[in-house]
């Protein structure tokens, strides 16, 4: 259905021989159940380690209110697998990825530096902002204000309501962000750009740039550019 790498190679070529750039758009927040990690993590002879590629809310903890932004107005983000409930800010069958974890990291670093030697000339990260969630710490798996919606309301109308304080634009994010830039600035020419798909200030926009000395996305593409700061 996707093609094969020979494929994307000829693409890469024939692009570069029409002085054409090639952006690959990057979903690196959840992976497909299917993912080896996902089935390793599952799986009854699992490491913790493994089982640890993914967010799981721990049995102790109450499930939060978060919600997904694929499904109905009572569509929770947890879905159970083995016994336990892991989190997907998406759909039920792309769980999402545990950045907490180094080997998490690692392995996304190396998967888009995969990609840079392949010959793509940047990325465009899609769902930037959901990477991380708020497991740890004093405010850890707490329930979102949910927005008020009118009974009948899509969940894609709840989803963009409603305030999401728990599950989008943590801080951990830029160093996660930090470590892509120090990837690509290992090659020349090459761009990384946040797809932004929540409505922010342009102030939150400005923070996925970076600092002079800690750099992060080259630009921001987003629907929200005209927010106020």
């Amino acid at each position: 259905i996707f093609g094969t790498l020979d494929d994307f190679d000829s693409l890469v070529t024939k692009c570069h021989g029409l002085s054409l750039k090639l952006i690959l758009e990057w979903v690196p927040n959840h992976s497909s159940k299917q993912h080896p990690w996902f089935q390793q993590a599952i799986a009854d002879n699992a490491t913790d380690d493994q089982k640890s590629m993914y967010t799981w809310k721990p049995d102790k903890v109450s499930t939060p209110n978060w919600v997904s932004y694929y499904g109905t107005q009572a569509s929770s983000a947890f879905s159970s697998e083995g016994g336990a409930q892991y989190y997907h800010a998406f759909a039920d069958s792309e769980p999402d990825l545990n950045y907490l974890n180094p080997a998490v990291v690692k392995g996304m670093e190396d998967a888009l530096e995969f990609w840079v030697k392949r010959g793509i000339d940047g990325v465009l990260v899609t769902t930037a902002e959901f990477l991380h969630e708020a497991t740890t710490g004093a405010n850890a798996w707490q329930d979102e204000t949910l927005a008020s919606c009118n009974p009948g309301c899509d969940g894609f109308q709840l989803f963009d309501q409603t305030s999401h304080t728990q599950t989008q634009h943590q801080t951990a994010n830029h160093q996660v962000f930090a470590g892509w830039r120090k990837v690509l600035d290992k090659y020349s020419d090459r761009v990384m750009m946040a797809d932004l798909i929540s409505e922010v200030s342009q102030d939150v926009q400005a923070a996925y740039l970076g600092t002079d000395s800690v750099p992060e996305f080259h630009c921001v593409v987003t629907p929200y550019l005209d927010r106020p700061r």
